[in-house]
């Protein structure tokens, strides 16, 4: 549920996710980005949010496309952060650097999360209440 919350959220940002989503992982979003912008991207989400995601480790074959070091970023979905808590701030800081880079954000990859989440409450409320009660909250 994650996964896909993070795959709608940058398609509808306007954004190209990879794998296909029947080949997509469900602990990491690989995400094409204009090319040659794929640090400046990382560099201002961690500097404006302290949010960090990850870069490309090289060479992404896509059908007869490639994709290599410059234009791909990824963003992780596993364990803690594997909820609405940690995926939507990471969206909402996303759609804020798009267009610091020069990137028309097309719609709300917020909206797109939130609408998987709702569809799916049993599978993320769970993990959410469960780390609460470990907080003591």
């Amino acid at each position: 549920v994650a996964g896909r919350a993070v795959r709608e959220g940058v398609r509808a940002m306007g954004l190209t996710v990879l794998p296909r989503e029947e080949d997509a992982a469900g602990t990491l979003t690989a995400v094409k980005v204009p090319m040659g912008k794929e640090d400046e991207i990382r560099r201002l989400m961690m500097e404006k949010f302290n949010i960090m995601i990850s870069g490309s480790l090289g060479g992404l074959v896509k059908g007869e496309e490639t994709y290599g070091k410059g234009e791909l970023v990824r963003i992780g979905h596993m364990g803690l952060v594997a909820s609405p808590e940690y995926i939507v701030p990471t969206l909402a800081a996303l759609e804020q650097v798009l267009p610091e880079i020069g990137f028309k954000v097309k719609g709300s990859g917020v909206e797109a999360a939130l609408e998987v989440f709702k569809q799916q409450p049993k599978e993320w409320i769970n993990g959410l209440l469960t780390r609460l009660m470990e907080r003591g909250i």
